[in-house]
């Protein structure tokens, strides 16, 4: 039983992270397209500007990606709690899933030499033509699924 609640949390640790990223973050109508805005101008243009690194973002003092980050990872944390009374395995493995996605992506875009290497989708969802691809950061498992796992140099 508690595999199955892992595995349940973990797999849905990766798609909440697919559906913000997509839905959300990539979508110009959601919050008048300030999110959008703000994710376009502050996050991929500075990664597309500097091969992949955005150390301005997640080192900077003022308000940057990384604070929205933290604020997001908060939030989630915050409104999955009731999760916790059902499933402390859940829960763990939620907010597992919180850091370990905020550690892979900034590591994307610090120091990415290693991330490049073992985790490449993310590179190329930032650095291809088409950005609407490979949302997935830590796993593409749900881009495969949705059809939206493009490998570097498709056509798509």
């Amino acid at each position: 039983m508690l595999f199955l609640e892992f595995f349940a949390a973990w797999l849905y640790g990766h798609v909440l992270e697919y559906c913000l990223h997509r839905y959300v973050l990539h979508n110009r109508k959601i919050l008048n397209g300030v999110a959008f805005k703000f994710h376009f101008a502050q996050h991929h243009k500075v990664a597309r500007q500097n091969d992949m690194v955005d150390e301005r973002n997640y080192t900077a003092s003022k308000f940057s990606v990384y604070d929205h980050e933290v604020i997001t990872m908060l939030f989630m944390a915050l409104i999955h709690l009731p999760v916790a009374s059902i499933s402390i395995t859940a829960y763990a493995t939620l907010l597992f899933s919180l850091v370990s996605y905020f550690v892979v992506h900034s590591m994307n875009h610090v120091n990415n030499d290693m991330v490049r290497r073992w985790l490449p989708w993310h590179t190329w969802h930032h650095m291809e033509k088409n950005q609407n691809m490979n949302f997935g950061v830590r796993l593409p498992i749900i881009d495969i699924l949705m059809g939206t796992y493009v490998p570097r140099g498709s056509k798509n």
